[in-house]
């Protein structure tokens, strides 16, 4: 049984943050959890990368580089920021905010450890290939590196504004790893997001395993 206690949710300020945050409130509702709404705040990159992950935790209360004022200022209405969306999406729920400074996908990592999270919620912006090529993308980052489960939204341009409502069906692409049944495990949970009572003559959702069998290569086909 996957248990969804903590949900981490970092953000940028941008809008697909407020898209998404409509379906983190969503899945908190649903599973009663708790949010972190986590922003990284990165105003030197070049100087300063941020935690790794296995640096200890302790409190994101003071910058661990000796900023100007300016930038303690800038920090400080970032958090601001921060606290004004999160009560602006999660009032009435249970939720928390956190500022880390360093590099965003390594914050992410980092407090995902910290706060012990069962998931991470995270948009993808919609971006090309070339920019992406060209920017990097901190949830493509996190989808490599991470061994934290993460929920991301469909990637293009307009985004819906809640968790789908009328899945008939859940398709799990998985391997041949053991570990991988965690991931049907988790597909089999989220039935239950989409339809967790089922309306009268309407059938159950459907959660279906595939496994992709690489052939074996031979001389005549390599």
């Amino acid at each position: 049984m996957v248990h969804l206690r903590r949900i981490l949710f970092p953000i940028a300020f941008s809008r697909a943050a407020g898209y998404v945050a409509t379906s983190v409130r969503e899945m908190a509702e649903r599973f009663n959890s708790t949010i972190t709404v986590l922003n990284a705040f990165n105003p030197l990159p070049e100087y300063f990368d941020g935690p790794s992950i296995d640096d200890r935790c302790n409190s994101e209360e003071e910058p661990p580089l000796p900023y100007s004022p300016a930038l303690l200022e800038l920090r400080k209405r970032q958090k601001e920021r921060l606290e004004a969306f999160s009560q602006s999406h999660f009032s009435g729920i249970s939720y928390s905010t956190r500022i880390e400074d360093g590099d965003p996908a390594m914050v992410i990592e980092w407090v995902a450890k910290c706060e012990k999270a069962d998931l991470i919620m995270m948009p993808t912006r919609g971006l090309g290939r070339f920019r992406r090529l060209l920017l990097g993308s901190v949830t493509s980052k996190i989808l490599h590196d991470t061994s934290f489960p993460l929920w991301t939204s469909v990637h293009k341009p307009e985004l819906s504004s809640s968790l789908p409502h009328r899945c008939r069906s859940i398709l799990c692409a998985v391997g041949m790893r053991q570990r991988d049944d965690l991931a049907f495990e988790a597909a089999c949970t989220g039935k239950g997001l989409y339809l967790p009572e089922r309306p009268a003559g309407r059938a159950r959702a459907k959660a279906a395993r595939l496994q992709i069998a690489e052939p074996e290569r031979t001389m005549g086909n390599i």
